[in-house]
C-alpha cells in the first residue's frame, strides 16, 4: 500500500480546493495511506477526513510584519522552513507520492521529495497563474513557478487555461473536478411555476462579482418583470458583503434579494431556481456550473470562464457594462422556456472519470 502526502493550499475550509482534495482522498483512501499537510485552522472537512483515517499534519507558519523582513522571508526563510519540515514528514511517513495543491509556493516541498527519492511529485493547479500587483511580487511569483517546474514530475490542471498559464511549455494532464452526483442530478425538480428566480452561488468577493448580479436583477425588475435573486455564499471579503447590502438598499431591491449563508452548501435552493448566474471577473474551472447543469438548470456565465465547463447549458456573456445584455437574454430565455429543466451530458465531470484519472497518475 502506497503512502501519499497531499499538500493543501491552506486549510480545509468550505471552498473549492479543499473539496477537490476530498475528491482525491475519497478516490484513494481504500488503496493508500494518506497524510494531509495543512497550514491553518480551517476544519470544515475534518469529519470527512477522520472517517477516512487521514493523518492530518498542521504546520502554521506566521510571516514577519515588516516589509523588509517579509521580503527575506518569502524569498529565503519560508521555502527553507517548508523544505525542512516536509523532509521530516516524508521520512517519518515513508512517503511514495507527493500531491501538492499549493500552486507555485509548493516547490520547496517537491524539492524535499526529490531529494528523498519520491518518484511521483504532482503539482495540481486549480487557478490561473496571474500577473501580480507590484514588481517584487511578480518576481517572486515567477521565481516560485520556475522552481516548481524544476521539481514537479507530474503536472495536473483543472482546465486548459490553468495549465497553459502555470506550466508554460511543460507536459501536463487535465483532470476535471468531479461533482456530487447523489446531490446534484435530474431528480432535483423545479418547484417554481410562473416565478423567475436567479441563483448566484459563490463566495462573497469582488472576483465573484455579486454586485453585477444585483445590476442584472435591477434591469429585469425595472422592465416590469417579476424576478428574485438568491445570493448564496459566505464572505471572504467582509467589506464586499457590506457593498452588496448597500447596493441592494440603494436600488430598493430588499424585497427581491435573499442573502443565504452557504457555509453548509446550497441545500435545496436549486429546487427554487430558474437560472444560475456566475458573472465572475476571473475563474479557473467553477464546479458550481456543473452542479447546476447536472440539475438541468440553464446557466449564464461571464465570458472569462473557460468553455470547458459548458455541458450544453451555459450561455457565456460579457460583463463590462453589460448588465442590460444579461437582463435581455435572461428575459428572452424565460419567455420561451419558463422553468423547464433540461438534460445535459455531465460525464466528463463524473466521480468515476475523476477516480480513473487519479488512479492513472498515481500508478505512473
Amino acid at each position: 500500500m502506497k503512502n501519499i502526502l497531499i499538500i493543501a493550499n491552506n486549510g480545509m475550509g468550505n471552498s473549492g480546493v479543499p473539496n477537490v482534495i476530498c475528491q482525491v482522498i475519497d478516490a484513494q483512501y481504500k488503496k493508500c495511506r494518506i497524510s494531509l499537510l495543512v497550514f491553518n485552522d480551517d476544519d470544515f472537512y475534518y469529519p470527512f477526513l477522520k472517517e477516512r483515517n487521514v493523518n492530518i499534519i498542521k504546520l502554521k507558519i506566521e510571516p514577519p510584519k515588516t516589509s523588509f523582513k517579509k521580503l527575506i522571508w518569502y524569498f529565503w526563510t519560508y521555502p527553507r522552513i517548508l523544505f525542512k519540515k516536509s523532509t521530516e514528514i516524508i521520512k517519518n511517513n515513508k512517503i511514495d507520492i507527493i500531491h501538492s495543491f499549493k500552486e507555485e509556493e509548493g516547490w520547496s516541498i517537491l524539492k524535499a521529495g526529490k531529494r528523498n527519492n519520491v518518484k511521483i511529485r504532482i503539482t495540481h493547479c486549480n487557478n490561473e497563474f496571474r500577473k501580480r500587483v507590484g514588481f517584487i511580487s511578480e518576481i517572486l511569483a515567477k521565481y516560485n513557478r520556475r522552481e516548481l517546474l524544476k521539481y514537479s514530475s507530474c503536472n495536473i490542471g483543472v482546465c486548459e487555461k490553468c495549465c497553459l498559464s502555470m506550466f508554460k511549455n511543460k507536459p501536463y494532464s487535465i483532470i476535471y473536478n468531479s461533482y456530487n452526483e447523489t446531490k446534484f442530478n435530474n431528480a432535483v425538480k423545479c418547484k417554481l411555476k410562473d416565478e423567475m428566480v436567479l441563483t448566484h452561488v459563490a463566495t462573497f468577493s469582488s472576483r465573484k462579482n455579486q454586485l453585477f448580479s444585483i445590476e442584472v436583477l435591477e434591469a429585469i425588475v425595472r422592465q416590469g418583470n417579476k424576478c428574485k435573486l438568491n445570493l448564496v455564499g459566505f464572505p471572504v471579503e467582509v467589506s464586499y458583503l457590506e457593498d452588496i447590502k448597500a447596493s441592494i438598499k440603494s436600488k430598493k431591491l430588499e424585497d427581491f434579494v435573499s442573502i443565504i449563508d452557504g457555509r453548509n452548501g446550497v441545500g435545496d435552493i436549486f429546487e427554487s431556481t430558474t437560472f444560475f448566474l456566475l458573472p465572475s471577473i476571473s475563474e479557473a474551472a467553477p464546479i458550481s456550473l456543473v452542479e447546476a447543469q447536472a440539475c438541468g438548470i440553464s446557466c449564464f456565465a461571464s465570458d472569462t470562464i473557460t468553455r470547458e465547463m459548458d455541458c450544453g447549458g451555459v450561455t457565456f456573456l460579457p460583463i463590462n457594462n453589460a448588465s442590460q445584455i444579461w437582463a435581455e437574454k435572461i428575459i428572452k430565455t424565460f419567455s420561451t422556456n419558463k422553468n423547464k429543466r433540461n438534460v445535459y451530458d455531465i460525464t466528463k465531470f463524473s466521480s468515476d472519470t475523476f477516480t480513473k484519472s487519479i488512479d492513472r497518475i498515481y500508478n505512473l
